[in-house]
């Protein structure tokens, strides 16, 4: 019966810590979306990391640089805050990118975006029109050497118009 107590015992070790070896140590970060659109005015694929207000006017200045008129520029203090932007490049229609989560390890950051492509019957025709999609989103500032190590995670998906008018976007 003792060896029996001390199986159990054991046994229960070894789950408990093979449980807590199996949880990352990435520690996911809340953040907020600024703007998400399908135009805007930088064409290539490209991904920033924003950490100063001189960027961050370029960078907005680049977005809204096709329209004739820019919205108003949105401040943010960057002494405790960032900005992390995805651009999809030049797509076809149908074609969204969102900034899905952003996690953060021992000195590194990890930003993971999905890119999707809405095909089917029922979507328009992907040479229809070209746009630009992107999404931009402000999170509390890490600390420099995650910074450094940013990586961006880019998964592209397909999804069929035919499931469901409320996902597109």
């Amino acid at each position: 019966m003792k060896q029996l107590t001390i199986f159990i015992a054991l046994a229960l070790i070894v789950l408990t810590t093979s449980q807590s070896l199996t949880v990352q140590s990435d520690d996911s970060i809340a953040f907020e979306t600024i703007v998400k659109d399908t135009e805007s005015g930088i064409s290539e694929e490209s991904f920033f990391l924003i950490t100063t207000r001189n960027d961050w006017k370029k960078l907005w200045k680049g977005v809204y640089s096709i329209f004739p008129v820019r919205p108003p520029f949105p401040e943010f203090d960057f002494s405790s805050q960032m900005i992390i932007a995805a651009f999809s490049g030049s797509e076809g229609a149908g074609v969204s990118i969102s900034i899905e989560s952003i996690t953060r390890g021992d000195e590194q950051l990890r930003i993971n975006v999905t890119q999707t492509i809405r095909t089917g019957p029922r979507c328009p025709p992907r040479d229809a029109a070209i746009h630009h999609p992107f999404h931009i989103v402000v999170l509390e500032k890490v600390a420099k050497p995650a910074r450094k190590n940013a990586e961006f995670i880019l998964e592209t998906e397909q999804k069929d118009c035919d499931t469901s008018s409320s996902e597109q976007g």
